[in-house]
């Protein structure tokens, strides 16, 4: 069980149950966690703190050790999230950026002022669009 949980962080994360289908997630970088089969407690993190004790995954030279800490503590939410029941998919995120779409200089639009109506390449409609016209 996680008894505490500190710095929340976007994060991609995927899963063997279900191969190529990974979706961004909200974690923590630091996790506490209790057992009923063990006295204490076990802190991951993504904090470099100074012990020597490293498990061979951590041999792994590609990485920072920041990185693969944080890699440790997100795996472990991972895997208390699958012993309760849940999935990636239920911790998914939005992370699509919606801008507003732009009008292209080539583009035709619309543009309407009282009954008036007109159809121009967008540049030759910026002058009307001065003149209190509107794009429909």
């Amino acid at each position: 069980m996680i008894v505490s949980k500190e710095v929340e962080i976007p994060f991609y994360e995927g899963c063997l149950s279900y191969p190529g289908k990974g979706v961004h997630t909200k974690r923590y970088e630091m996790i506490e966690v209790k057992t009923a089969q063990v006295e204490g407690s076990w802190v991951f993190n993504g904090v470099d703190t100074g012990e020597t004790g490293k498990g061979s995954w951590e041999d792994d030279k590609s990485k920072n050790d920041r990185e693969l800490r944080t890699l440790e503590a997100v795996c472990v939410q991972h895997e208390i999230d699958h012993l309760n029941g849940m999935r990636i998919m239920d911790r998914m995120r939005d992370t699509t950026i919606r801008a507003e779409k732009k009008i292209g200089r080539n583009q035709l639009v619309t543009i309407k002022k009282g009954d008036a109506v007109k159809v121009l390449k967008y540049k030759k409609a910026q002058n009307f669009l001065n003149q209190e016209w509107e794009i429909q």
